[in-house]
């Protein structure tokens, strides 16, 4: 077998699932675009369905050919991820490949900082903040890890926290190289600073090279009701 085809395949078939759900968000016809959205066929639940369950089927079969792998449980994740709105069950699936991943290869900032993203995701901020300082320890120059460590400190209201994992950030970004990422870093640190009893400086620049800086954001696509997928796509199941 090839892990690289069954992948790609597993990841094709998400695709297929996430463009047909993404109908809903589209207006009817002639409505105004405040109105009802377009709703599902049963044709197309049963299409998606089938896309979601060959997508889960091929990751889940490389994962568990090769389960050593880090990368297979990722790509297993992220599956699941992708239908965190769409499939019931599939949030817990996501958190639980997720962490097979972290155990594979765990030194990996990556896999810590994409599970923190999952329960960012779904108001966890406790077990968000948790993931990010692993991540942020791990890799301590990684700016994303502490511009997402800053936001979830900010949900959490510890406010000054939040200011100093911004200013972090500052100093890991290169204005030059990653001007819209410190751009952005810059206005957040200013919104944080309202809630400070008092102004906090803003330190000088790092030499760090290019950053990317992102949130951890659902997939754009929901069904109501969810699809109910059968108790074998869970990562666990045999």
């Amino acid at each position: 077998y090839n892990e690289q085809v069954r992948t790609n395949f597993s990841q094709a078939n998400i695709l297929i699932a996430n463009n047909i759900a993404s109908k809903v968000n589209q207006p009817v016809a002639g409505e105004a675009q405040t109105e009802k959205k377009t709703e599902l066929t049963e044709q197309e639940r049963q299409i998606i369905t089938q896309a979601i369950q060959a997508a889960i089927a091929e990751a889940k079969a490389v994962a568990t050919l090769n389960p050593q792998k880090a990368a297979n449980w990722e790509n297993l994740a992220s599956v699941y991820r992708n239908v965190i709105t769409v499939a019931e069950g599939a949030d817990s699936w996501t958190v639980s490949a997720y962490e097979r991943a972290i155990v594979a290869d765990p030194q990996n900032p990556a896999y810590r900082l994409q599970l923190g993203g999952v329960y960012y995701m779904l108001g966890n901020f406790d077990g968000a903040l948790k993931l990010f300082e692993q991540s942020v320890g791990t890799k301590p120059d990684w700016a994303n890890s502490h511009y997402n460590l800053a936001w979830t400190a900010y949900r959490k209201q510890s406010y000054e926290r939040a200011a100093s994992e911004m200013q972090t950030v500052l100093t890991l970004i290169d204005p030059k190289a990653n001007k819209k990422d410190y751009e952005q870093a810059q206005k957040d640190l200013e919104e944080f600073k309202k809630k400070l009893p008092k102004e906090t400086e803003t330190p000088a620049t790092g030499e760090a090279g290019e950053q990317e800086l992102s949130l951890p954001t659902p997939p754009a696509e929901e069904i109501s009701p969810k699809i109910e997928l059968p108790k074998g796509a869970s990562p666990e199941a045999n």
